[in-house]
């Protein structure tokens, strides 16, 4: 049995928490959803989408993302994956399957193959539970995806990244194998390495011995360090990448295989810089040592900080500080602190801090957004742009310039010149930043609306991605015609969004299985 509540009881109110995801962007249509449901397992999982087959359908993972992409805006049945806990290895060699109960008091099977260093896990695992099951064995999670309370399910879906993704890239590059559910509950299985396209064609068979035969979309992806907008595609293809970013729109996940390594203790530490210059001259020297495994050595993250992100990470921050960048590398090499040495001699550094607790601090700053948002009945629009190496200072500055125009307008209509309306951090070592405009009331907001869609369609014009790391979701954009389209449309335009409905209807005919992510 699944686990089902009826439409007239998500009206309570106890159920509201599944109707929006973390940024309340879209609220569900919750007189049109028909139910929720709970499956424990794959075949369940595949029983209830077989059963509700062209009729609107949301995947709900933790609710965690940032672009609506689980949020039932068009109503029909949603899917929890919270209690899809559950592994089958499925004739996978090598693999010992084990249980525990997590922190939440839920109990979690998964498999490793300690052979391989691989590991089977359910999709609706938190990626916190996770990381806690991999340390107790000694291992850890490459990637180091930012929201640690998102589902893996999720984090593929969207092909999540964080700081470490300097090193080790996005978490497309540890995943080995995927069980796939398609809109009609039929499964597929994938493994890195074994199906590939020809060309822009593919074919896929399913466990049941359907195959479904697809034309991929023509568009070319940025040449960039991370991208995490639209469907990835490209001739000649491993199919398994398809479904990694996909958002949901091809299909859902039920286990997903990832590869671990040996855990290692991290070094981390902060450094204070005096100007935005000198930011970028460090940074692109510190960029010159990334860790390699050849070499055993090297920076496996660097993550780069405003004057106004220094102000809300709640320490007292040395006098003069413009911007900082936070580094991260394996305990054990000495050679990086020689490193550093040299870099801090050459680049003025002001102070810096070396000390465990600022892996934690890096999440002190967006919170701190939030909180004075919360605080203060304020919005905020963020950005997610990510661009090419060469055009990473330009995009900074059109993006400072109009941040700076942004707080300036707040001042104008009431607002303290004392408080922050803007706040910039991110991944600077991959080129990506995210910049948070606050502001007070609907019209700032609409200002704030304005400059991110001005700045979308410039990092596109340079080479960029519109989503380094948080996917679009059901996020909409004005085109240069006025015309509310899809986001990814400024990237592909509307021949290669008819391309992607095309594939998309190979799986789901009607279009209604997480309806708008991705395309209308």
């Amino acid at each position: 049995m699944v686990r089902e509540i009826d439409s007239s009881k998500l009206l309570d109110g106890s159920f509201n928490n599944y109707f929006h995801d973390a940024a309340r962007i879209y609220q569900a249509n919750i007189n049109d959803v028909t139910g929720l449901s709970f499956p424990s397992n794959e075949q369940k999982l595949s029983l209830v989408l077989s059963e509700n087959y062209n009729k609107p359908v949301t995947i709900i993972g933790g609710r965690t993302g940032l672009a609506g992409g689980s949020v039932a805006k068009n109503g029909g049945h949603l899917i929890s994956m919270e209690d899809l806990l559950n592994v089958d290895i499925h004739g996978r060699k090598g693999y010992t399957k084990y249980s525990t109960q997590t922190v939440s008091s839920k109990m979690v099977e998964y498999a490793l193959n300690k052979d391989t260093n691989q590991a089977l896990f359910p999709a609706g695992i938190i990626l916190s539970d996770l990381n806690s099951i991999l340390e107790s064995h000694g291992y850890m999670f490459l990637p180091n995806p930012t929201e640690t309370s998102a589902q893996l399910g999720g984090s593929v879906s969207t092909n999540g990244s964080g700081s470490r993704s300097f090193a080790f890239g996005s978490v497309r590059d540890s995943i080995n194998g995927l069980r796939i559910i398609l809109p009609n509950g039929d499964p597929v299985h994938l493994e890195r390495g074994i199906n590939f396209s020809k060309g822009r064609f593919a074919s896929i068979e399913s466990v049941t011995g359907k195959n479904y035969k697809l034309n991929l979309p023509t568009y070319l992806m940025p040449n960039i360090k991370k991208n995490a907008a639209g469907l990835y595609v490209k001739d000649d293809m491993d199919l398994i990448d398809l479904f990694i970013g996909s958002e949901g729109s091809l299909g859902t996940f039920s286990e997903i295989e990832i590869s671990y390594v040996k855990r290692r203790n991290i070094e981390t530490g902060i450094l204070f810089l005096p100007s935005e210059d000198i930011f970028f001259n460090f940074l692109s020297s510190a960029r010159n040592y990334k860790f390699s495994f050849e070499q055993n050595s090297g920076f496996i993250s660097l993550e780069g900080y405003g004057e106004n992100a220094l102000k809300l990470m709640g320490k007292d921050v040395p006098k003069g500080s413009q911007t900082a960048i936070q580094y991260e590398f394996f305990s054990g090499d000495d050679e990086m602190f020689k490193v550093l040495e040299q870099l801090i001699e050459e680049f003025s550094v002001i102070d810096g801090w070396h000390t465990p607790e600022l892996i934690s601090m890096r999440h002190k700053v967006p919170r701190s957004v939030n909180r004075i948002i919360r605080t203060s009945k304020t919005s905020k629009i963020s950005t997610d742009l990510s661009v090419p190496e060469l055009e990473y200072r330009k995009m900074h500055e059109i993006t400072t310039n109009a941040a700076n125009t942004f707080s300036d307008l707040v001042v104008c209509m009431g607002g303290n010149k004392t408080d922050i309306n803007f706040a910039r951090w991110g991944h600077s070592g991959d080129y990506h930043d995210h910049w948070n405009l606050i502001s007070r009331n609907l019209a700032e907001y609409r200002v704030a609306l304005e400059i991110k869609m001005s700045l979308a369609k410039q990092a596109v014009a340079l080479g960029g991605s519109l989503s380094g790391e948080h996917g679009l979701g059901k996020l909409l954009f004005y085109s240069d015609g006025g015309e509310l389209v899809p986001a990814f449309e400024l990237m592909v335009g509307k021949k290669g969004m008819q391309e992607i409905l095309e594939l998309k209807q190979i799986f789901d005919p009607e279009n209604v299985f997480n309806k708008g992510n991705i395309i209308l």
